[in-house]
């Protein structure tokens, strides 16, 4: 059983985000290849990494693409990441989907600008 501790989780950016139906925080570094021309095998490291956040949303929402400001997570039970600001942040997509006999909803990609 579930440990509903996304219930209740919020995010703000500028203001309260309303009707949340999920949130998703990734953060992934990319490969930087250190190999020189003569060696045998390749060689990595980790570049640097790069944090974002999408949220899902029921109904609209009237953030846009490319709106800045200052973007706070509170996961209700405290556990996952527990609270996390990204700030300043942009948001990098919208996307509104519905289909037939369903919702409409609405998903929100943001980054960290600095």
């Amino acid at each position: 059983m579930a440990n509903k501790g996304f219930n209740k989780s919020t995010v703000t950016f500028g203001t309260a985000i309303a009707n949340i139906r999920g949130i998703s925080f990734d953060q992934a570094a990319p490969e930087v290849s250190v190999h020189a021309s003569t060696w045998a095998k390749q060689s990595f490291r980790s570049g640097i990494p790069k944090n974002s956040l999408t949220v899902d949303v029921v109904g609209g929402s009237t953030i846009t693409t490319g709106t800045t400001g200052a973007l706070t997570i509170s996961f209700f039970d405290g556990v996952a990441t527990g609270s996390t600001a990204a700030t300043p942040a942009v948001c990098l997509g919208r996307s509104i989907k519905g289909s037939m006999n369903s919702e409409i909803t609405t998903t929100l990609r943001f980054a960290r600008t600095a």
